[in-house]
Formats: C-alpha cells, sequence, structure tokens
C-alpha cells in the first residue's frame, strides 16, 4: 500500500495524484449510466462502492508481475595457505607483503583472500555450536608438527647411525613446544613413538646410530625402495594435530640407471601438465621411480608435509651432546656445565673480543663452513635426485649437517599464513596450488604446492601396489564378498564387514594378467548397500581389489581369492 500511495497516472498529458484520477474516472462513469447529481451533491457510499470497482478493474495499481526467482547454494571451506617470504628479495618486499600482494590460484582459477583478523559471519543457529569447538589459531606464524621416518629400504645402516648423529646434534634448536615424533617402518613390521621428549628421543636416536655394530646389510634394489615410498605414502598420519608437519626422511644416494635418473631430472616440466594428464600418466606409470615419487609427494603435500631428506654417513658421536646412560636428568642433555668464571662481571672490551674471536665464535665459523661445504656437495651429488626431487615437490630442501637442520626447521616456522577461500572443496582429485607474488616481479611463492578435500586417487593406488609388492593376502579393514543373491541384484559386490554410513566408497583393481590398475569412480550410495561397491564380471582370483571410503582414512585391499574364502 505504500507503493500504492506513492504511484501517480498521466491523464491528458498531465501528472496528476493516483487518487485525484480516480475520483475523475468515477464520475465519468456515473456520467455514462445517468447517475449522476447536481454538482456539488456527494453520495459517499457510491463514491466508495465506484472506488472498490476501479480497483478492482486495475490490478496494475496494486499488484506487481510475478518474476522468476533462482536459488543456488554455494559451499566455501576456507583454507590456510602457508608461504615462505623468505624466499622474496628482503629489501624489495618490506612493505608488500600484505594478502592483497599474493594471488593464489587452484588448478589455474584464481581463488579469494580473507583477511586472517577478520571473523566471518556466522548464522545464529550454529553460533552456539561452533563456540563450543574449539577454533584454529589464526595468526600469521604456524606452529610445526616433527616426524623422523625410518624405512630399512632407504637407507642402509651406516647412513641410518650418520643422520641419527646429525638430527640428535640438532635437537637443541627445535623448541620443546614443537611435539617430534619418531616412526620405525620396516617390510612387516612397524612401530610409531609419538610425543616424544628431548630426551627420549635423544637416546633413541643413540640406539638407532649404534646399530652399524652388528654388521652390514646389502644395500636396498630400486624394486624395494619404491615400496618403502608406497609405505611412507598410505602410513604417513592424514591428520595434523598442528598447522604444518616437518618430515624428516633418512635416506641415502640411490644407484639409478642412467635412463632412469635422466627422467627424474626432467619431471619438473611435467608437473605444469593438465590435471587429466597427470592423473592418467600417474595410472600409466605408477610402478616406475618417477611415478612413485611424484604420486607420494602430492600425497605428503595434500596432507600438510615439508619433506627434507637427511642424508649423512656415520661420523661418530655427535659433538657437544652428552646423554647419560643413567640418572638421565628431566632437562635431558646439556653441552656444558657453566664454568666459575662466568660468575665474574663481565668487562665491555673482553666480551666483545671473546665474540669475535673466542673459542664459541670459531666453533661458529667452522659450523657455517662446514653447512656451506655440505650444501654444495649435496646439490652436486647426482645420485640424491630422486630425494631432492621428492623434497622439491613438497617445497623442502635437503640436509646434511646440523646448522642446515635448524636452518630449515626456523625457515619452515616463520612461513606466513594467508586464508583462502576455496568455492570448489569437492571432488577425489588433487588440486594443484599455486601463489604468486602481485606486489613484485610477479614469481612464485613457495608453498605446499597440493589440497585434497576428500580421499585422492593416488592414495588408492599406492595402497594397491603395496599389497601387490608384498603379496599379502589380505591387509587394512576386514572386508567381504557379498553373493549376488544377497546384494539383491545381478553382480557380486565387495563390502566392509561393519556397518557405515552413507559415506562414498571407491573400488581399484590390479589385473595380474596385463599388470594394470583400474581405478573405478565413487558413485550415488544406494539404499541398503552402504560401504559397499559392485565388482567387476571379470575378476580372477590372482586379482588384488582395494576398498575405500572417500571420507575417512578407512581401507582394506586382498586377493580375490582370499577375500572369496571369507
Amino acid at each position: 500500500m505504500r507503493d500504492l500511495w506513492k504511484r501517480s497516472a498521466r491523464l491528458g498529458g498531465e501528472e496528476q495524484p493516483f487518487f485525484e484520477t480516480l475520483g475523475k474516472r468515477a464520475a465519468e462513469f456515473h456520467e455514462e449510466h445517468g447517475r449522476t447529481r447536481v454538482a456539488g451533491e456527494r453520495q459517499p457510499l457510491l463514491g466508495i462502492l465506484s472506488l472498490l470497482f476501479l480497483l478492482a478493474a486495475q490490478p496494475s495499481f496494486t499488484q506487481d508481475e510475478p518474476e522468476d526467482r533462482f536459488s543456488e547454494s554455494l559451499t566455501v571451506v576456507e583454507r590456510s595457505v602457508f608461504i615462505d617470504a623468505a624466499a622474496l628479495p628482503t629489501m624489495g618486499s618490506v612493505l608488500r607483503k600484505s594478502p592483497a600482494d599474493f594471488l593464489v590460484t587452484i588448478d589455474g582459477v584464481g581463488v579469494e583472500l580473507a583477511d586472517p583478523r577478520e571473523e566471518p559471519p556466522r548464522a545464529p543457529a550454529v553460533e552456539a555450536a561452533e563456540d563450543a569447538v574449539e577454533e584454529p589459531p589464526t595468526g600469521e606464524l604456524p606452529t610445526v608438527t616433527h616426524m623422523i621416518w625410518l624405512d630399512a629400504d632407504l637407507a642402509s645402516p651406516v647412513y641410518v647411525a650418520g643422520a641419527a648423529n646429525l638430527l640428535a646434534s640438532a635437537l637443541p634448536y627445535i623448541p620443546a613446544s614443537e611435539p617430534i615424533s619418531l616412526v620405525e617402518m620396516g617390510r612387516y613390521t612397524s612401530r610409531k613413538l609419538e610425543n616424544l621428549s628431548r630426551t627420549e628421543l635423544a637416546l633413541w636416536l643413540r640406539h638407532l646410530a649404534a646399530r652399524t655394530a652388528a654388521g652390514q646389510e646389502p644395500l636396498p634394489t630400486t624394486e624395494q625402495r619404491i615400496a618403502a615410498l608406497n609405505r611412507l605414502a598410505i602410513g604417513i598420519p592424514r591428520q595434523i594435530t598442528q598447522d604444518i608437519g616437518a618430515l624428516w626422511l633418512i635416506s641415502e644416494p640411490w644407484p639409478l640407471q642412467p635412463v632412469e635418473m635422466e627422467e627424474i631430472l626432467r619431471s619438473e616440466a611435467l608437473e605444469a601438465s593438465a590435471p587429466s594428464e597427470r592423473s592418467e600418466r600417474s595410472e600409466r606409470s605408477a610402478r616406475s621411480a618417477l611415478g612413485t615419487l611424484q604420486r607420494t609427494s602430492r600425497i605428503l603435500a595434500s596432507d600438510g608435509w615439508v619433506v627434507f631428506p637427511v642424508t649423512a654417513r656415520d661420523l661418530g658421536q655427535p659433538k657437544g651432546l652428552h646423554v647419560p646412560d643413567e640418572g638421565v636428568r628431566p632437562d635431558g642433555f646439556t653441552e656444558k656445565s657453566p664454568s666459575p668464571r662466568a660468575e665474574r662481571p663481565a668487562q665491555p672490551l673482553l666480551v666483545v673480543i671473546n665474540r669475535l674471536f673466542g673459542k664459541r665464535s670459531r666453533e661458529k665459523r667452522a659450523a657455517q663452513q662446514l653447512n656451506l661445504a655440505r650444501t654444495l656437495e649435496l646439490a652436486t651429488e647426482i645420485r640424491l635426485a630422486p630425494v631432492a626431487a621428492l623434497a622439491r615437490a613438497t617445497t623442502g630442501s635437503l640436509a646434511g649437517d646440523p646448522v642446515r637442520v635448524a636452518q630449515l626447521a626456523e625457515r619452515l616456522r616463520n612461513r606466513r599464513r594467508l586464508i583462502v577461500r576455496d568455492p570448489s572443496p569437492g571432488g577425489e582429485n588433487l588440486r594443484r596450488l599455486e601463489v604468486v607474488w602481485l606486489g613484485g616481479d610477479g614469481r612464485t611463492v613457495p608453498a605446499v604446492p597440493w589440497v585434497a578435500s576428500r580421499t585422492p586417487r593416488e592414495i588408492g593406488i599406492a595402497r594397491l601396489l603395496s599389497v601387490v609388492e608384498q603379496s599379502t593376502p589380505v591387509a587394512g579393514q576386514l572386508l567381504r564378498v557379498r553373493s549376488p543373491a544377497a546384494a539383491e541384484g545381478s553382480s557380486m559386490e565387495l563390502c566392509f564387514a561393519y556397518p557405515r554410513n552413507m559415506s562414498p566408497v571407491r573400488l581399484l583393481r590390479w589385473r595380474e594378467a596385463s599388470q594394470e590398475i583400474e581405478a573405478g569412480v565413487a558413485g550415488k550410495v544406494q539404499e541398503g548397500r552402504y560401504g559397499c561397491a559392485e565388482l567387476p564380471g571379470d575378476l580372477d582370483d590372482a586379482d588384488v581389489v582395494v576398498l575405500e571410503a572417500l571420507d575417512s582414512n578407512e581401507w582394506g585391499a586382498g586377493r580375490v581369492q582370499a577375500l572369496r574364502r571369507r
């Protein structure tokens, strides 16, 4: 009615008020039917009825034409992207490091950047539930989780001893607030020690360094190293308790053939291809050294891990580190007890001379020179190209001495946080992330280059190949085969042995006859078939199948012959 009072009608070329126009039309109506009285005589009841008649005859005055309305829902997920701002020029990027100075793209499409200081709007219905959940930190610097990964097929005992002593010497540079875990992975057994104290970790590293006294073992073959990378891909924790993870991978040079080494050295040119081409190529070369390195690096990067391969030969007990055999104090290990001279009043001139030319200053300069020499040695070692490619694909680097380990850890914890709003978080494919510095010369800023919302297909391929290479009949969760009668269909189904919700699943198959991988596509879950997938009709008893849930880390695998017997 508010619009009705404001509207006006055009009559005789002039703009007149709405109700004045209605009055004139009512008078004309009465004159035509011979019912008007003498001028100036009014009939209130008849006038009101006339107005109501005119209003009913002119619906355009009181209501608008109906309009077509469309609604669309869009799910936006906020992701934290940590960039290595130390890679930017020091003087040229002082005032050009705000979120507006960076462009973040996911699979080539730019995404919106959010200010970490602003709070996104929340609906009143879910505000109470969100307040009850602890929110992640919104500061610019990340919190780091450390993990030391040891696999006997990735490093021989002499390199295990050298890396253990190296990491033990670098422990004082890692803050106690950052959790550290140790994982020992083997072909048939595994052991994980979580949240170790610095003393406990030093004792375990000393124990690893002493294993060389047991004798030398034969070098692992390339096939065994590939199997170790598959174990790394499926054994790494999918959920990081902190913002970003540092994976210290004990490794050694690979004795590859020249053709394989050349293929790895040229692998960086393949990263710019389309996502579909990357997926097809990864399935064709799944069992090669290059394909395994690329698949493992993408899985680790999508889970938030940065790989730092640690390689060093046995150099003996690390200097400055003393781990007592008995009576370990709570603070663990120390370099040396303070001398009586430290209690004397310090003289400024002597302090300056001591810092410039004293014993500690000489040791520091010697450590820096050793760090530079060791870094150049690792960079020119061609046999380290496989692990160097693995580290480079996750924005990591090689480490060969304690100073380098301390530098890499410090640089990782100083990465800057960018919060991006991902408008397409769904899907089961890995997506390429890239950060460009718009505030400067347009260079690419190092950041973890892969993101995933669900269990990517690369993890399923690693699980499938781990079962094939280890020749184990079953692995993972318990599975069962449902006959056509039980499945109420014309084909057999593979299901988890326990009830599941409506989350989608995916089936992967290894053809033993043709040595090929078939990765199924997750479809809609039908009523009564939760946690099940239809099996192909041409299955052979020697084939291997993997059933995995896309919304969790649950999976099961086995050979068809072993699954049918259950």
